[in-house]
């Protein structure tokens, strides 16, 4: 039962919901956008929620059923929404050739390895990682949003160790907990990095896709070399914690998804920005805005590193286009990030 309640689960709250919530926004948009936005967007009311309950000492179940109640009825408009649009003709998209479905197994099979092997073949042990899992099971037990400490079980003030209980990561870890019966040590480590290791690999074949446009086996062959360069990076860096080692030995952490999910992906839809029409450029700013917003649902350090990231590769994109009446939409996506980091201060 508690298999079937998690596949339904992760299913419901990885992949389906967070679609029917971009097309809410963006119903006519056929890409991965309304997938991400709908992820950023869950994510940035999640983080929302789980601060207002942390201060008033609330359920952690309420505020679950809450996030869920609030999610299934944004989904639901925004499906309802994409049926109602008038459907556009637009061309079929080629088939994939024989050398591409030969490397796209490749590549898919390499995934597959790394997260089975990460699964049932890794241990990681560290005092920070531990603490992490910690609050998200001390929040599981104690029905609270990160307000017992985990070493003592005293309850404490609210945001007493702020980079640990202000960004909600353990939390949400503790919410998929009730939602899927599992511990939250089992979902934290054993059953997240079946979503979070293929969203790495998925985001680096973006990256690749838009360096080599119309070239679907150049940007395969580009992820499977990059598959093979994390894995040796990794093993050069041992302990050393580098984010290719984070990536194989414990994705689950904030860092690992600052490092291998959100920094990409952040890259990723300014460089799309770039290149894109004024009306496409509307969908990529939202899309790049909730990614920010709920990027601070993951880790601290994002708090800091997002708007760096923002300034350096929006500087060069400021540059390159001169589109110099951008510079508030920049200010605007990256504000969620530096309000958090004051916070955390």
């Amino acid at each position: 039962m508690i298999v079937l309640r998690t596949c339904l689960t992760f299913a419901l709250v990885f992949f389906v919901l967070p679609y029917g919530v971009g097309c809410l926004a963006m119903p006519r948009e056929k890409s991965a956008l309304p997938w991400i936005f709908g992820i950023g967007c869950s994510f940035a009311v999640y983080e929302a929620l789980s601060l207002i309950f942390h201060l008033a000492l609330g359920s952690l179940r309420v505020m679950t059923a809450l996030w869920c109640v609030l999610y299934l009825l944004a989904a639901a408009g925004g499906f309802y929404r994409r049926k109602r649009q008038v459907s556009e003709p637009h061309g079929v998209a080629p088939g994939l050739a024989r050398d591409e479905r030969i490397l796209l197994g490749i590549a898919a099979a390499m995934v597959a390895a790394q997260t089975l092997m990460l699964v049932f073949s890794s241990y990681y042990g560290n005092w920070d990682d531990q603490t992490y899992c910690a609050n998200a099971v001390t929040s599981w037990y104690t029905d609270t949003l990160n307000r017992y400490a985990p070493e003592s079980g005293f309850l404490k003030p609210a945001f007493y160790d702020p980079q640990y209980v202000v960004p909600g990561w353990t939390s949400f870890c503790a919410s998929l907990a009730v939602l899927t019966g599992a511990h939250p040590a089992v979902v934290y480590r054993t059953l997240l990095p079946l979503v979070e290791l293929p969203a790495a690999y998925g985001i680096l074949y973006l990256l690749a896709a838009h360096f080599f446009k119309d070239k679907r086996k150049h940007a395969l062959t580009a992820l499977i070399l990059m598959e093979i360069f994390v894995l040796l990076a990794a093993e050069r860096a041992g302990a050393d914690a580098a984010p290719e080692w984070w990536l194989v030995m414990n994705c689950w952490s904030g860092k690992a998804l600052a490092a291998n999910i959100v920094t990409p992906l952040v890259l990723w839809l300014i460089l799309q920005l770039e290149d894109a029409a004024p009306a496409p450029r509307c969908v990529l700013w939202m899309t790049l805005a909730a990614v920010c917003w709920g990027c601070t649902l993951i880790s601290a350090t994002l708090y800091f590193v997002v708007p760096v990231e923002l300034a350096f590769w929006g500087g060069f994109y400021l540059l390159r286009t001169k589109r110099w009446k951008e510079i508030p939409l920049f200010v605007g996506v990256g504000l969620a990030c530096v309000g958090m980091a004051v916070v955390c201060m």
